[in-house]
């Protein structure tokens, strides 16, 4: 029987309350790789929604680890040579960058967020690093992906106690505003123009309602699209690619539904859903 594993990058945001509002309906327990600096930014507006939401998913689901910074869009350099963080060329690497995102998250839980620093899934990365079970021999087999550039922090990650997860499939979308906000920004850096303690310029907030913003960063295909590769898929367990701001409602916006009617479809084909505390690993660190 196949094996799918729901999750969804980049919150909390907008976006979020709708998914984890599907998620209970269709009572499907799901994955939340989180990242702080949007999560302040929702805060910003209602930090009592986005404590609830975060105390949900703790419970309900599962938070994993997206660092805190999503790296500011500049992927290849935040891998090989850190985060920026002054116009000095001082950088933060970004294993700090994920142990930073994990301390953040523990202001709004009383728990100690273990899953957030088991999980974690790299910024702009399909790599994947962890201890699998090998149901035949029961023995622990290594599964190890590295895309591009993030072999260092691969290592550095591991051995600081993460599984970092990849992903097998994504529901894909735009991205047109984090393009448009890069561009932005690299010219502001070149420029020596920003103040690296101001999380608004080097990270510009979004307003995802904006009647420009607001068909910008939708889902490009149908789910019946996503359900077909699903189901072909020769793999057992399926780790399905998905970010939240897809989903936040919107007049004449259909991800929402769409999002209801691939998980019953799915449960209709008999595919289980689990969050990735139920994947198959092993929990020694990986060197």
């Amino acid at each position: 029987m196949k094996n799918i594993y729901l999750t969804f990058d980049d919150g909390i945001q907008p976006g979020t309350a709708e998914v984890v509002e599907i998620l209970r309906k269709t009572k499907v327990r799901a994955t939340f790789f989180l990242n702080a600096i949007n999560t302040i930014y929702t805060s910003d507006k209602d930090l009592d929604m986005v404590t609830a939401l975060f105390k949900e998913i703790q419970t309900e689901h599962v938070a994993g680890n997206h660092g805190f910074s999503h790296a500011h869009g500049f992927y290849s350099s935040f891998y090989s040579k850190g985060l920026l963080i002054d116009n000095n060329g001082s950088r933060r690497q970004a294993g700090d960058d994920f142990d930073h995102n994990y301390h953040f998250f523990r202001c709004f839980s009383s728990s100690d967020c273990l899953s957030l620093k088991q999980y974690a899934r790299l910024p702009g990365r399909n790599t994947w690093n962890m201890l699998l079970h090998n149901e035949k021999n029961k023995q622990a087999v290594l599964k190890r992906i590295i895309d591009s550039d993030s072999a260092s922090a691969t290592l550095d990650l591991s051995k600081r106690g993460y599984h970092l997860f990849g992903w097998d499939d994504e529901w894909r979308m735009d991205f047109t505003i984090a393009q448009e906000s890069r561009v932005s920004i690299e010219k502001k850096i070149l420029e020596s123009k920003i103040d690296f303690t101001d999380y608004q310029q080097i990270f510009p907030p979004v307003d995802f309602a904006s009647d420009k913003n607001l068909m910008k960063d939708r889902l490009k295909e149908p789910w019946t699209e996503v359900a077909r590769r699903v189901l072909s898929n020769p793999i057992r367990d399926i780790v399905l690619l998905l970010h939240d701001r897809a989903f936040r409602a919107s007049q004449g916006n259909n991800a929402l539904s769409d999002l209801e009617s691939l998980i019953k479809y799915l449960k209709f084909k008999e595919v289980n859903f689990k969050a990735v505390d139920e994947y198959p690993l092993g929990y020694a660190i990986i060197a």
